[in-house]
Formats: C-alpha cells, sequence, structure tokens
C-alpha cells in the first residue's frame, strides 16, 4: 500500500491518495503511525529527520531527531530535539 499526503499553507491537508493492491481493505486493517519524516529548512536549507516509535496501542514512545551533515543523518551539528522516555497514564 503506499500513501501520498498533499499539503496546503498553515497545515492543511489538501489531498490523501491512498493505492492498494488488494480488492478490499478494512478500516481497522490500517496501521496509520508515521514511521518518520524528513524536510529541508526554509532558513538555512539543512535536511532534518525525525524517526518515531510507538507501543502496542500506537502510542508514541519516541522522535529521534538527527541533521544531515557530510554523507549521512547525524547528531554532530550539535542540534538535537529528540524526544525519549515518553509515558502515558493507564
Amino acid at each position: 500500500m503506499s500513501i501520498k499526503l498533499s499539503y496546503i499553507g498553515g497545515g492543511a491537508m489538501q489531498r490523501l491518495s491512498v493505492l492498494a493492491f488488494c480488492n478490499l481493505i478494512e478500516l481497522t486493517d490500517l496501521d496509520i503511525n508515521i514511521g518518520g519524516m524528513i524536510w529541508k529548512s526554509k532558513g538555512d536549507g539543512e535536511k532534518r529527520k525525525y524517526d518515531f516509535d510507538y507501543d502496542a496501542v500506537n502510542r508514541i514512545l519516541s522522535a529521534d531527531f538527527n541533521q544531515y551533515t557530510g554523507s549521512s543523518f547525524n547528531k554532530t551539528a550539535g542540534v538535537d530535539f529528540s524526544m525519549t522516555n515518553m509515558s502515558y497514564d493507564s
């Protein structure tokens, strides 16, 4: 399955396209967690990314932040907006 999201200003979703290679998909079968995101900053032109981890009930547990320097994403730029040790009330 492939999902493509398109956004317009202000974070509003303009289009959601889903291509599925099966006859029927039930909404309960979809895992809609975002594994990560990569973007390029307008101000300084640097590429940055987050990778996300979730628990068994799809709550975010961590967000690992990295910036592209040299030839890979890493933490050597001295900027780290990672989130770890997320917890939730029962």
